[in-house]
Formats: structure tokens, sequence, C-alpha cells
């Protein structure tokens, strides 16, 4: 018999987010949970010695996550970490000096992609986790299977996780045919979107398949 959980505010966020996202719904909670987040370490954690020696540790924030905290707008506290980076940076290219080129292409690439992940990176995987837990405590549970089927379902990159993680092997049998069939579909509407490129059929309107080009890359590869 299945164990019963309580449900928390986690379980409606999820509900809610397979009910209103147009894509995968846990890159969406992703999105913005990193937001989140990446505006609460610049308001509370910009002037942390132990934050700012981990942040150093990464070379920084990878390049996406680099995006998401220029985009947060704060200049100053922005600024304040990226003044590490730059001091650290120089660093680097002293200890560069006077190496051969032999030198240089065995050593300087190596230690410089040798580091820490990026802070927001690590938030990202730990909450993806978390949400995929509450998914498996759940998934018998018949409004959060509603929201489920009916929605896009989730991007290869989150599917994968999430078969990993379900311990039930009916729970894994649902979740892969359920994501079997919305990928036929979305076979099926990319087939009919090129079918409707034929000259011979221009003049026919489009339906759902009209954004299939767009949802495809996205299901595959996840948001961005």
């Amino acid at each position: 018999m299945a164990r019963s959980y309580e449900k928390h505010k986690p379980y409606f966020e999820l509900v809610e987010a397979l009910e209103r996202s147009k894509g995968c719904a846990l890159c969406a909670m992703r999105k913005r949970s990193t937001r989140r987040y990446a505006e609460t370490l610049l308001y509370e954690n910009v002037n942390d010695p132990q934050f700012r020696r981990r942040l150093r540790d990464a070379r920084g924030f990878c390049k996406p996550h680099a995006k998401d905290i220029l985009e947060c707008g704060d200049g100053l506290s922005a600024a304040i970490l990226y003044q590490d980076q730059v001091e650290d940076t120089l660093q680097f290219l002293a200890r560069l000096e006077g190496m051969t080129r032999r030198a240089l292409r065995k050593k300087a690439r190596a230690e410089w992609i040798r580091h820490e992940p990026c802070p927001l990176c690590e938030h990202e995987e730990e909450t993806d986790i978390m949400r995929i837990e509450t998914l498996r405590n759940h998934l018998d549970d018949p409004e959060l299977r509603q929201a489920l089927e009916k929605g896009p379902g989730f991007c290869v990159p989150h599917l994968i996780p999430t078969l990993e993680r379900l311990k039930d092997p009916e729970h894994r049998r649902y979740v892969e045919r359920l994501h079997r069939e919305k990928l036929s579909r979305l076979l099926d509407e990319l087939h009919e979107f090129i079918r409707k490129h034929d000259y011979r059929h221009t003049h026919e309107s489009y339906g759902r398949e009209a954004d299939s080009w767009q949802r495809a890359p996205r299901m595959l590869l996840g948001d961005f």
C-alpha cells in the first residue's frame, strides 16, 4: 500500500506549476527560484567573507548565472563580487608569465577550468531534487496526476533524474509511458508542421503544430 504524505507548500507549488507552465514545469520553477536566490545573494551575502571565498573557489558564477546576476540590476553588489574575480584573474595571468608555449598549452587551460561548482548551479541541483522528491511522494494523488497529464511534460534533462529517483516500478512505468505519449504527439505535430510547408498544402491553416518547432528543442534540452 502506498504511503500517504501530507500536502505542504511544495506540493501546491508543484501542482500550480504543472497546471500553468507552457513548457517543463520543473524548468519554470527552477528559473523562478534561481532568480530569487540570486537576488538574495546580492542583498544578503555580498559582504559575507565565507560566501565570497566560496565564490572565488568557483571562479565566479557560470556564464548563464552571471547573466542572471547582471539582470538583477544591483550594480554595487555585482561590482563588489567581481572585483574578487578580476583580482584572481590577474593573479592567474601572473602565474603564466614566462611559461613556454608548450607549458601554457599543457597547464593554463587545465588550471583555469579546475574549480568548485557555481553556487547557483548547486542551488538549482538541490532544489530540483527537492521538487522531484515532492513529485515522487505524491505521484498517486489524482490532482497531481491530472496536472501532469494535461501539461506538456518534463524536458528530458529533468525527466531522466525524475525516473532515477522513482523507487516504485509502477510510478516509473507511468511517467515513462506518459512522456512517450507526449513525445509521440510532438513528433506528429512536427510532421504536420512540415507537411503544411509543402506548396500543395500552404493554403491550410495551422493548429497546435504551429509552434512545435519551438517546443521541440525545449523538450529535448530544457528551457533556455
